[in-house]
């Protein structure tokens, strides 16, 4: 679903980019006529997409009859999905933070903004000290524990 944001859109409260619902299995995408800005909410939340796709099967309904149960956490969510605007400025912002002691600890308890900033530092660490081909492992590593996982708890069911 695109839409102007001039139009009242119950599905976008202000200052979000777009949605992706697991639930309907969509997209909600605003478009305010700036081409940048819509090809890059676009991308990220085909990127959500994708990997709803990849985690749980792309719909609710995959999620029950396959018993998923695995829950990423925001900053895991959303950080890997922004990395590619990762830029120096924002990443010296959460760092500025970190030694502010501004932010939540542990890490799950990120949320909002630095969901955004702090998961994307954790990514951008890991593809910067061990190579993006890492963080590919990581995502296929989760994807087959939770299916196991999944497996097992059907199979207790049975």
């Amino acid at each position: 679903m695109i839409f102007s944001k001039r139009m009242s859109c119950r599905y976008m409260e202000e200052g979000i980019g777009g949605v992706t619902e697991l639930f309907k299995n969509r997209m909600v995408v605003p478009f305010e006529g700036n081409y940048k800005m819509f090809r890059h909410v676009i991308h990220h939340e085909l990127v959500h997409a994708v990997f709803n796709d990849m985690f749980y099967g792309g719909s609710i309904q995959s999620i029950i009859s396959n018993n998923i149960r695995l829950q990423l956490p925001m900053w895991f969510n959303e950080g890997w999905r922004s990395i590619n605007r990762c830029i120096g400025h924002e990443l010296r912002h959460v760092h500025a933070r970190c030694n502010d002691s501004h932010l939540p600890s542990p890490i799950d308890y990120l949320g909002g903004y630095f969901a955004y900033r702090g998961g994307q530092s954790v990514w951008y660490y890991i593809a910067n000290k061990y190579g993006d081909q890492k963080i590919a492992e990581i995502l296929n590593r989760i994807k087959r524990i939770a299916q196991h996982r999944s497996r097992d708890l059907k199979m207790r069911s049975d």
